[in-house]
C-alpha cells in the first residue's frame, strides 16, 4: 500500500502498530478485544479460513461469552502452523457450511451447533439445540436437515429426538429431559408445550400443560427462580389455581435424579383429576411403585 519496510517497523516499534500475528497488525493502541483477535487469526490463516465452534457460535449469536481464544476451520488442501491461541482445523467441502458475505467469515448457524454438539456429552449436545430455536437464530427443520446431510454424527439418533421435541414446543434442557427421562417413559399423557395463557391480568407461558386435567407441570432451571422469579412463580401458581388449574413445580434434581417419583407425582394428580390411564414402569429398576 506505499509504506516501506522502515515505516512499517517504526509504528511497530514507536507502540503505534501491535503485531498480532506475523504480518497483521493492530493499528491502534486501545484494548484488544476479542473480536479484534478473531479477525486478526482469520487474516493470519489466510484465504478461506472461517471461525468454528465457539467462536462461531458467539458471532453467530449463539452465547453472549467471549471463548478464551479463537477457531478456525480452513481447507483440507491448506496447512497453518504457529498461531498462538489459535485452533486450526481443516474440512472438506468448506464453502457449503460457512456463511460468506459477512465479517468475520463464519461457519453457518445449523453447522456450528452440529459442530459444538459433537465436541461436548449429551446435554450438552441437547443444550446447544434447545439454544440456537429458543433464541429464534434456527428451525428443528433446517438443524434437521443439515444433521441429514452430515452422516455420521456422534450425537445423531439423541439430536434427531431432540429436534422432534423441540418442534413440539419443548424449549430447554430440563424440558427435553422431562419428556425423554420423566413423561414419554412411564406413559403419561402428552402435555402441550409453551402454551401461552392469561392469567392473575399477565400473560403466561406454560412449561407443560394438561388440558383436560387443567394441570400444569412447571420445570425450575438452575437459575431464575429466587428472588424476584420467585415471586413470579407464585404470582403464576396462584393465579392458575384461581381458574382451576392445579400447579406441580420440579426442579432439575427431581428431574435428572429422581424422575421415576416425579412421574409418580404426576401420574397421581392426573389421576384425582380425571386421567384414565395408568403409569408404567420404566424398567426393571423403575421407582414408580415406591409412591404407588
Amino acid at each position: 500500500m506505499g509504506m516501506t519496510p522502515r515505516q512499517v517497523e517504526w509504528l511497530v516499534g514507536s507502540g503505534r502498530w501491535r503485531m498480532a500475528f506475523r504480518g497483521v497488525y493492530v493499528t491502534h493502541m486501545g484494548p484488544v478485544e476479542w473480536l479484534t483477535r478473531a479477525g486478526a487469526a482469520l487474516l493470519a490463516c489466510g484465504d478461506g479460513a472461517a471461525l468454528s465452534h465457539a467462536s462461531a457460535a458467539r458471532v453467530n449469536g449463539l452465547t453472549d461469552r467471549d471463548p478464551p481464544g479463537v477457531e478456525v476451520l480452513v481447507p483440507t488442501h491448506r496447512r497453518v502452523v504457529g498461531r498462538w491461541a489459535v485452533v486450526v482445523r481443516t474440512r472438506r467441502d468448506l464453502d457449503q457450511s460457512v456463511r460468506r458475505g459477512t465479517w468475520p467469515p463464519r461457519t453457518s448457524i445449523e453447522d456450528t451447533v452440529l459442530d459444538l454438539t459433537a465436541a461436548g456429552d449429551a446435554d450438552e449436545a441437547v443444550s446447544w439445540v434447545a439454544k440456537a430455536c429458543q433464541r429464534r437464530l434456527t428451525s428443528p427443520a433446517r438443524l434437521g436437515a443439515a444433521l441429514s446431510r452430515r452422516g455420521r454424527h456422534r450425537w445423531g439418533a439423541l439430536l434427531r429426538l431432540a429436534l422432534d421435541d423441540v418442534a413440539d414446543g419443548a424449549e430447554s434442557v430440563l424440558e427435553l429431559r422431562y419428556v425423554n427421562g420423566v413423561e414419554r417413559p412411564h406413559g403419561l399423557p402428552a402435555a402441550t408445550r409453551q402454551q401461552r395463557a392469561m392469567r392473575a391480568g399477565r400473560r403466561w407461558r406454560d412449561d407443560n400443560a394438561y388440558e383436560r386435567q387443567r394441570v400444569l407441570v412447571e420445570l425450575d432451571g438452575r437459575v431464575g427462580h429466587v428472588g424476584e422469579g420467585a415471586f413470579r412463580d407464585r404470582s403464576r401458581d396462584n393465579g392458575a389455581l384461581l381458574d382451576g388449574w392445579v400447579t406441580l413445580r420440579f426442579g432439575w434434581q427431581d428431574v435428572t435424579q429422581r424422575p421415576c417419583l416425579v412421574a409418580a407425582d404426576v401420574a397421581k394428580v392426573l389421576r384425582d383429576r380425571g386421567w384414565a390411564g395408568r403409569a408404567r414402569r420404566c424398567g426393571p429398576r423403575c421407582l414408580l411403585h415406591a409412591t404407588a
